[in-house]
């Protein structure tokens, strides 16, 4: 059986110190999102703020306020500040599908969601949601494992094709790391999907109709109409 889920090494050596505990934790947060503010912190903040100051004082962090909807005082790698900076790329992004209960989704935790008609979306913290995001913004809600597909407030039209090809790489997986055995689509912004504008983009992609869903095993091979 192969290793799943999230595992970190722990060595033999002697325990850190509160104080370096504290900064290490830092250190691994900023390395993830490269700003930390209240809302990332997962402890602590009192605790961590300490560390933060010191870390602020042997210049490692700037301390500010750099992201909107983060609240008080945050702190940031001078990196990070750059890329905040920077202007948005003119390369294409690639749609990355995202599990809603990953611990390092901030989407529905930290910061909402908002559906494609400007209301909020609840988004359940549990495994079978998964969100499509591109350039870190979630375009697209998957309930059910696939099977309601809600568009969000980051959607275009032309997200289509990535997010199509985005849910497929779910059975592109090794068989035992395959949360389901074939996708099964039902419904689109609350619609049965049959009956919107996804269906051509759907079968074209290689779904095939089964009643009211559309579904993808991963397989080539002759389809229904």
């Amino acid at each position: 059986m192969p290793v799943l889920g999230r595992w970190s090494a722990l060595g033999e050596e002697e325990p850190l110190a509160p104080e370096q505990r504290d900064e290490a934790q830092a250190h691994l947060l900023l390395a993830r999102g490269g700003v930390l503010a209240r809302e990332l912190a997962q402890g602590d903040w009192g605790r961590l703020r300490h560390a933060l100051l010191r870390m602020e004082y042997g210049g490692e962090v700037v301390r500010g306020y750099f992201v909107e909807g983060l609240s008080g005082e945050q702190y940031a790698l001078a990196e990070a500040l750059a890329d905040l900076g920077a202007p948005p790329a003119r390369r294409a992004e690639p749609h990355v599908l995202v599990n809603v209960a990953d611990p390092a989704n901030l989407w529905g935790r930290v910061f909402p969601l908002t559906g494609a008609d400007g209301a909020r979306v609840a988004a359940p913290r549990i495994p079978t949601s998964w969100l499509v995001c591109r350039a870190g913004r979630p375009v697209l809600l998957a309930e059910g494992q696939g099977r309601d597909l809600t568009p969000l407030a980051g959607w275009e039209p032309a997200d289509l094709p990535g997010v199509v090809a985005a849910l497929q790489e779910v059975m592109d997986r090794p068989l035992l790391l395959r949360p389901v055995r074939r996708l099964e689509i039902l419904r689109w912004a609350g619609r049965p999907v049959r009956e919107t504008p996804a269906l051509a983009a759907l079968a074209g992609a290689g779904f095939s109709a089964d009643g009211p869903r559309l579904t993808w095993d991963g397989y080539p091979g002759p389809r229904s109409a």
